[in-house]
């Protein structure tokens, strides 16, 4: 029994890992996506005093926190 078990949380941390790879590759997408769209003439317009680019520099960053 307790092998039966083990499987099922073996194959529960599979599912995890696929939904998370699979989410993390949606949101690398869409973010490329973003800066595709963006114009060359807002990249460094100011919002709430911070330049365009460093808001998607922060987003990119925290994306890449372990």
């Amino acid at each position: 029994m307790k092998r039966k078990h083990e499987q099922e949380i073996l194959n529960e941390d599979s599912c995890l890992c696929d939904d998370i790879r699979y989410l993390t590759v949606r949101a690398l997408w869409e973010t490329e996506n973003l800066i595709k769209c963006i114009p060359d003439e807002l990249w460094n317009k100011r919002y709430d005093g911070l330049p365009m680019w460093k808001y998607l520099y922060h987003t990119l960053y925290s994306m890449d926190k372990n």
